[in-house]
């Protein structure tokens, strides 16, 4: 009726009826959804009333109301959804609520088949079919985008041959035929009833039979399971019966518990006391579950799990209570065992270094530890709830799961290049990884666990070096070294280098051969692979062949223990160098000789001009003395005896720097009490003359010092100091002089402005007479000294000047002759 009637507003709500002005096609169209809304809720809940009484006064009012609702929400309120809309056809709401209403309807149609016993064949086939039709129309209504389209007509014929079909099995069989219906069910009825009476009867034998032997059976069980079987009174008044386990569990007799029902508590634990005995109550409303501990006579503690079920009478009433108890001790201890190995592998997994992960057999995310998410960079709770392969897509390592998977075999990888796409940063890593199945009691894999170990600075570095191996074999094969190492019996082992070609040698050719062996005729190469297999590192220059040199370095290989294993060591060709380092030397002694009689020729000579020199300006002085008193006694001009003056006076001032350019280059004192002396006269006379604060610090003032180089030495800290005041614009200089093993030392030190030592030959170069840094440098060369040079500009200067003694000097002549 309802339905009916909502369908009537329906048809009157269609825009050609003319009836409701101004709604258009959707009011018909929300119409309608009301109505199959309706209708399959009503057919869903039909077959549960196939057992219930209807309360029909009560339906009433809910159509009543459901009806009046749908009415209101969709003239009045107008808060019912839109289901059509005149530009884009049908809405959301109505497409979702066609389907919807077919999902109910298909419910409805299996729940009607599973009651098919209840109805008659033709009623059954008549409402299968309505409701079929139903959901076709429904199904036609979802296809259109205008109301005068085809689908919307068919639909509407499907919905009146379903109607009909409602007719034909509600009215017409219902009203026309209904005693074809109501015989039936008393027929049915009439057989039922008669089946059950003899299936009652035969249970009623069977029963009595089997009552015969379950009480045997019941009393064979009741003394020989291990628990402890009990049956009582409500609220344990009267202990009706126990089993013989009683006295096993709780070390007590079952007298004493028959004449006293409570007295099992008194061995009740007294932490679970107070619990048995507030539990008491509810066994006497028919509930009893308990896990307690008793204590035994021997002090044993056991743990009970008491578990009792009521007993009712037909009208409900509770006339006993039957349980048994269990002694759980076993199972006790071995929870707290797993308990205990649950806390440790939990701890283990989330605590381990190596990254751990669960994974189930689609390859989804189940946990992970906290190594695996630090080593990705996320939060572990980032990964429950996704695959694997979402987060970390890689093709082939998705087939090795899938084959993980299928075998039921672990697979292990060993340093497996993976990229990680979220951080492209990280470029080519490597992985140790393994994946093992764990499978269920049915042999099927349950889920996997997968773990990891990051290997890729290992990797690398082993790239790195093969890379660098290779590098450095392609240097030892071209460099003019010999590379070589033996092991700790001396057999070659290494064999490389280009500086195999002097002896005649290809590179690996020696190795495999004892070095003791192959040079027994060089004893000096034996000497020298002892004594670093003892221990020593040291250099050593060899002579083979009696023209090629060598210049070795021998160092000792240890193992882990320290011990010597072998020796590795390079040798490089210095045959070339030494030939010219002997041509040099002989060519600088060569210079020496020449450079030494230059200078003392030339100090003879200075000696022969500065002597006949002063001998005849002396000559002329007095003349020109002689000759002024006549001029004076004379009547000459006084502007020529001026003129006499003035000569004269010239004469001398070129006498006295004369003198002093003489004493200056070669002061007396240089030859008559040495070079010390000298230098601290000089030094002195510089602090007078120049205002500088210059002292002299000598360790040792025996010199035996060749004239030559007495000179060369003296005149260069002469000019250092005058280079100290006039460039470096010095107000202190120190100088130290000391012997230093066969040499002798002297240190020039002054706080001037300094000067970048790169460019000290334009700098510090002085006009002459000074000598210049570059021709003091050039000369103590030749006579086998040499001077360095620490300064840098702010800082000062200091300049060391070494030259060797006269006694080494002669000791090297000898042994080169």
């Amino acid at each position: 009726m309802f339905i009916g009637s909502l369908d009537m507003v329906h048809t009157l709500a269609y825009t050609g009826m003319g009836v409701f002005q101004g709604y258009g096609t959707n009011l018909p169209t929300q119409l309608w959804i009301s109505a199959r809304y309706m209708e399959g809720v009503s057919l869903l809940v039909a077959p549960f009333f196939l057992k219930r009484r209807l309360n029909i006064n009560f339906t009433i009012l809910i159509y009543i109301s459901v009806f009046s609702f749908l009415i209101l929400s969709t003239f009045y309120w107008g808060v019912f959804p839109t289901c059509f809309n005149e530009q884009t056809g049908l809405t959301i709401f109505k497409e979702i609520s066609e389907f919807l209403i077919i999902g109910i309807l298909l419910v409805s149609l299996i729940l009607l088949l599973r009651q098919r016993n209840k109805f008659d064949s033709k009623v059954l086939n008549f409402v299968s079919w309505s409701i079929g039709l139903t959901m076709a129309s429904e199904l036609m209504f979802t296809m259109y985008t205008g109301p005068y389209e085809a689908a919307n007509m068919f639909g509407h014929f499907f919905k009146l041959i379903s109607f009909y079909l409602i007719y034909k099995a509600l009215i017409e069989i219902g009203l026309r035929h209904p005693y074809n219906l109501l015989f039936r069910d008393l027929k049915q009825s009439e057989l039922e009833l008669q089946k059950a009476r003899d299936e009652l009867e035969m249970k009623v034998r069977e029963r009595t039979a089997e009552l015969a032997q379950s009480e045997e059976r019941f009393r064979m069980m009741a003394e020989t399971i291990p628990d402890v079987f009990w049956m009582s009174t409500p609220g344990v008044e009267k202990m009706l019966y126990v089993s013989p386990a009683y006295e096993k569990i709780w070390g007590r007799s079952l007298e004493d518990l028959y004449k006293s029902p409570k007295s099992f508590i008194d061995a009740v634990h007294p932490e679970d006391l107070k619990k048995v005995v507030a539990a008491l109550g509810d066994h006497a409303k028919g509930f009893w579950n308990l896990e307690y501990r008793i204590s035994q006579p021997n002090g044993s503690i056991r743990w009970i799990m008491d578990r009792g079920f009521p007993v009712c009478d037909r009208q409900g009433n509770i006339i006993l209570m039957t349980g048994v108890a269990t002694d759980i001790t076993p199972l006790k201890l071995t929870e707290k065992t797993l308990l205990d190995n649950s806390r440790k592998i939990e701890a283990f997994f989330k605590h381990a270094i190596t990254p751990l992960v669960f994974l189930d057999r689609e390859f989804n995310f189940i946990q992970v530890n906290e190594a695996y998410a630090k080593a990705c960079q996320k939060d572990i709770s980032d990964f429950p709830g996704h695959n694997h392969f979402e987060f970390y897509p890689h093709e082939e390592n998705q087939r090795i799961f899938e084959e993980v998977v299928r075998t039921k075999t672990p697979y292990q990888a060993s340093a497996k290049p993976f990229s990680f796409t979220d951080h492209p940063e990280w470029g080519i890593t490597y992985w140790d990884w393994t994946l093992v199945p764990i499978l269920d009691e049915a042999e099927e894999v349950e889920f996997l666990v997968f773990s990891l170990k990051d290997v890729t600075e290992r990797i690398q570095a082993e790239l790195f070096l093969k890379e660098k191996d290779q590098y450095l074999r392609t240097i030892v094969s071209n460099a003019p070294i010999v590379l070589f190492a033996t092991d700790e019996r001396g057999t070659i082992t290494v064999s490389e280098g280009r500086g195999l070609d002097a002896l005649g040698q290809k590179p690996g050719e020696s190795v495999g051969t004892n070095v003791f062996e192959k040079y027994r005729d060089q004893p000096e190469i034996v000497k020298n692979i002892r004594r670093a297999l003892r221990g020593e590192s040291f250099a050593a220059e060899i002579e083979l062949s009696g023209s090629v040199v060598f210049d070795t370095t021998y160092s000792p290989i240890r193992d882990e223990r320290n011990d010597v294993c072998g020796v590795i060591g390079t040798s490089v060709d210095i045959t070339e160098r030494k030939r010219a380092e002997e041509r040099i030397l002989a060519d600088q002694e060569q210079l020496r000789t020449l450079t030494a009689e230059l200078l003392a020729t030339q100090e003879r000579e200075r000696r022969k001009i500065a002597t006949e020199l002063h001998d005849s300006v002396g000559q002329i002085l007095a003349f020109l003395k002689i000759e002024l008193g006549d001029l004076l006694r004379s009547e000459v001009s006084k502007e020529s005896i001026n003129t006499l003056r003035h000569l004269r006076e010239q004469v001398e001032q070129a006498i006295k720097q004369t003198r002093t350019l003489t004493f200056e280059m070669s002061p007396p004192e240089l030859y008559t009490l040495g070079l010390s002396y000298a230098i601290e006269e000089l030094a002195q006379r510089f602090a007078e003359e120049r205002g500088l604060t210059c002292t002299v610090d000598v360790h040792d003032s025996s010199y035996p010092l060749s004239e030559q180089m007495k000179i060369l030495l003296y005149r260069s800290v002469r000019e250092l100091l005058v280079n100290a005041v006039k460039h470096a614009q010095a107000e202190s200089v120190q100088i130290i002089i000391r012997r230093v093993d066969n040499d002798i030392e002297i240190t020039i030190e002054d706080n001037g402005v300094g000067f970048d030592t790169s460019l000290r030959d334009g700098t510090r170069h002085t006009k002459p007479p000074g000598l210049g840094l570059f021709s003091i440098i050039e000369r103590l060369k030749q006579m086998g000294g040499k001077l360095d040079i620490h300064s840098s500009c702010g800082k000062g200067t200091k300049i060391i000047l070494l030259a060797p003694l006269e006694h080494k000097v002669l000791k090297e002549r000898s042994k080169e002759g």
